[in-house]
């Protein structure tokens, strides 16, 4: 799954929260882990996730619960 990056959040202790949209279908998505998201997964920190970005997540699934219902792991 490739998804634009639309939205960052810093979180405590040095994770980050991203969101953004499917490309091929529009649909609103945020990427999960098993656990956090580091902050080294920052673009300016020599990882890949920035606004604006096309990140390819590779093989996915949705694992979204309201009200998360847009998380995929």
């Amino acid at each position: 799954m490739k998804v634009l990056i639309t939205d960052l959040t810093r979180m405590y202790d040095g994770h980050i929260c991203a969101a953004g949209l499917d490309v091929d279908n529009g649909r609103r998505v945020r990427p999960v882990g098993r656990q956090r998201l580091p902050a080294s997964m920052l673009a300016n920190r020599g990882g890949v996730f920035d606004v604006g970005n096309i990140v390819e997540l590779g093989r996915t699934r949705w694992q979204g619960a309201p009200p998360e219902v847009e998380d995929v792991l």
